[in-house]
């Protein structure tokens, strides 16, 4: 008996979008491990519509610095998606 399983283009396009992610994460993995990136910022949607930033910075004022760069990415995106 011979089984035929379809994938749904949704399901392909998740798995899709899901290795375009690994994949910068990877990028950015490689660039922390070369010692080319010191501090980073990274603002994400998650599948809930809640908006994060997550800093990586060696002091509280970069913190709060790259904490504010983060938020600029966000409200610049959303003003380019409207």
């Amino acid at each position: 008996m011979s089984v035929v399983a379809f994938e749904s283009k949704k399901n392909k396009n998740d798995k899709k979008h899901k290795e375009s992610l690994l994949e910068i994460v990877d990028f950015f993995r490689k660039k922390v491990e070369e010692d080319q990136i010191d501090e980073f910022v990274i603002t994400s949607v998650n599948k809930e519509g809640e908006i994060e930033i997550s800093v990586c910075a060696r002091d509280f004022v970069g913190a709060i610095g790259m904490f504010e760069a983060g938020k600029h990415s966000l409200l610049t995106q959303q003003m380019f998606d409207e």
